[in-house]
């Protein structure tokens, strides 16, 4: 009895306007909890695009065209009928969706939807981790989003799954059974249970990912005198600041921006470094690399002289 006075975080909403029981578009806030629904539907044998990879399975070549600028309308429907073609049913999820959604539910046809939600502020404090964006103006950023997704919900009735995020790593047997139902799937005991399993909060390869200032890089070359390699940001192409540690301490820095060409046929990108000691090191010296604030240190490092 006390059991189904439980909140366990899932509404369905039965809609007025659904015609395509084929398509399931994902909708909620960046950092939200899309990626974790798209990582559901995908680990259950859902389809999330040509382009979707993990962790967090967003297509961009279907949200390309729609955030492409001009009428892509006829590109949209080409790709969304090569979609048709290749599976029964699949999915898309892009957050910022949000913004648009009646120009999907038009280009995708009126489709089944799982709209998520999650505490602003929590929202709002993961951008301001990953993206160092402001934390008040992210909730009321959030809080405005929320509210077109709640406007669409009212004014088209879509056929629609509503879904707690929070509720849902809590419960995720209760929410990976109710997605199964939602979208009518039919999978076997392992493969429901690989899903639930993937239900976790704070997942180490998303909030790695998610990272802004996400970068990479490799050290080429250290002696006693200087070392050389390259380091770029992942999102971004401004010049990384790359810090050299010498025995635990700041030795300098130097900003990654130097030709060569290599690089340029990798990544179209100057972003080569070389840096000079003020004193000559010595044997078992340990030289570490990283770009300045991020939490791993290029390949290669730490290097012990030899």
């Amino acid at each position: 009895m006390i059991e189904s006075l439980v909140n366990k975080g899932v509404v369905e909403l039965v809609g007025r306007g659904q015609k395509h029981a084929g398509r399931i578009a994902v909708v909620g806030c960046a950092r939200g909890g899309t990626s974790m629904i798209a990582g559901a539907l995908h680990h259950l044998g859902v389809f999330m695009g040509d382009r979707a990879a993990p962790p967090v399975f967003e297509d961009v070549a279907l949200s390309e065209l729609f955030e492409a600028g001009g009428d892509k309308s006829q590109e949209i429907a080409r790709l969304v009928s090569a979609y048709d073609q290749k599976t029964p049913l699949w999915g898309w999820k892009r957050p910022s969706s949000i913004n648009y959604l009646e120009r999907v539910d038009a280009a995708l046809g009126k489709p089944l939807y799982i709209f998520v939600f999650k505490d602003v502020f929590s929202i709002a404090n993961r951008n301001n981790i990953s993206m160092s964006s402001e934390v008040v103006s992210g909730m009321k950023r959030a809080l405005s989003e929320y509210s077109k997704a709640l406007a669409f919900i009212e004014q088209f009735g879509p056929k629609a799954l509503l879904v707690s995020y929070d509720k849902a790593v809590l419960y995720p047997e209760e929410f990976v059974t109710e997605l199964e139902r939602f979208a009518g799937l039919s999978v076997s005991e392992e493969q429901h249970a690989k899903t639930v399993e993937f239900i976790k909060p704070n997942p180490a390869d998303y909030l790695d990912m998610s990272r802004e200032g996400k970068s990479e890089g490799f050290i080429d070359f250290c002696s006693y005198e200087l070392v050389r390699g390259w380091a770029r940001y992942l999102y971004n192409r401004k010049a990384a600041p790359v810090e050299i540690y010498v025995n635990g301490n700041l030795s300098g820095r130097v900003l990654a921006n130097g030709y060569r060409d290599d690089l340029q046929a990798a990544f179209s990108q100057d972003c080569a470094f070389q840096f000079e000691f003020s004193e000559r090191l010595s044997a078992d010296d340990e030289v570490k690399v990283k770009v300045e604030g991020e939490i791993y240190e290029l390949r290669k490092s730490p290097i012990i002289l030899e």
